[in-house]
Parts: C-alpha cells; structure tokens; sequence
C-alpha cells in the first residue's frame, strides 16, 4: 500500500489514539508513506500551545542542566521555523525569565541553524549547529546538547515498543517544502501482545 499526504490542517496524534486504532485493526498494517510539509504547516504546528508548551519545558531541562539548577525557568515566545537549501533548517525565538516582567531588552532572542541527516532509517540527527544569542556567537557546547536533546526525541525506535515499525529512506528541504519518504509497519494489538508472550516464554526457558 502506498499513500502521499500533504498536512494543511492541524493534526492531534498521541500515543492512546494510535492504541485505539491498533485496536480495531483486524490485520497488521503497513505501507509507503510520502509527507510534504510547508513551512506554513510547520509553525502552524510549531507555535500551537501544546507543542510551545513541550518545546519550553525540554528547553528548561536543558539550561537547568547546564547551570546546575533547577531554580532557573524561562518562557519561550515567538517560535519560528525557516527553511533553507541543502537540507537545513533555521529556528528563532525568544526566552525571558518565567515570572519576571523583563523589557524587550532583557530577553534573550535566539537564533539557531542545523543541518539534518538521517541515520539508519530511524534517526533524525541534527548536525553543524550554529547559533547566536543576542547577536553574538553562541557555545557550541551548549548547541550540540540542545541539537542532541532534541534528536533524542525523534528516534523512531521508541514506537517498536508499542507495535509499530517505522522507517524513514528519504529527506529532502528546499526553501518552501519539506519532503519525507518512509515505510510504516503498524501491528494489531494482538499481535502486538502474542510477541511479548513469546519473549517471556523465550526468558523462562533460558532461566
């Protein structure tokens, strides 16, 4: 089976919906999946609440564990998403301290580009991270944890553990589009839980 989807319209998907639907399925599922994405779409997605809200407290981990304190916060305003030649991308927005009311001044405005690559099928790695806060250079020990925590998050592997196999063979960015090719392999919950029998089965005759 193979599928093309162009995304114009905002889309909820979590990991109880995909139970559901693995539910009803009455054999496996798989297929050929072609995405195309504007940038448009992407800061449609990008600057909606739920995922500001998660961009925001992954970006706060971050700089907690980069300061040695969990006493510092921050509010992450105005996400955008640029998308550039040559399978790169550039992201900007601004962080103020959380509860202070800080003049435009004091905000720390970033701006952050990466290259992207896909590794084995099933990771996105960001890759020649540069940036600047304020202007001026950024560390890049600190780019490289923040390109590393968030492809840390992209890896397709964690979707096994819920019966789906997901691979991704093509990504190509231009200037207004970007343009994924994978496969997906999404099995039914019996299946799904008949596999994890099989492995307790296999630890018990090892034991």
């Amino acid at each position: 089976v193979g599928s093309e989807m162009c995304i114009r319209d905002r889309a909820k998907l979590n990991l109880k919906d995909l139970s559901q639907f693995q539910k009803a399925l009455q054999q496996p599922l798989q297929g050929a999946v072609r995405i195309v994405l504007t940038e448009k779409d992407l800061n449609r997605v990008l600057q909606s609440e739920s995922v500001k809200s998660q961009l925001q407290e992954s970006l706060n981990r971050l700089i907690a564990r980069k300061a040695g304190s969990t006493n510092i916060a921050y509010e992450l305003k105005e996400p955008y998403l640029e998308l550039l030649s040559d399978n790169r991308i550039g992201i900007k927005f601004k962080l103020s301290r959380a509860g202070f009311n800080q003049s435009p001044s004091r905000e720390l405005a970033i701006a952050i580009k990466l290259g992207i690559r896909i590794v084995n099928g099933k990771t996105i790695e960001f890759v020649e991270p540069f940036g600047t806060v304020n202007q001026r250079p950024m560390s890049l020990r600190l780019l490289k944890g923040f390109a590393q925590g968030v492809g840390d998050r992209l890896d397709l592997e964690v979707l096994e553990a819920n019966g789906i196999l997901a691979r991704l063979l093509q990504l190509k960015i231009s200037q207004d589009k970007i343009e994924l090719a994978g496969f997906a392999r999404m099995e039914t919950k019996e299946a799904e839980f008949d596999s994890i029998g099989s492995e307790f089965s296999s630890t018990e005759e090892i034991n």
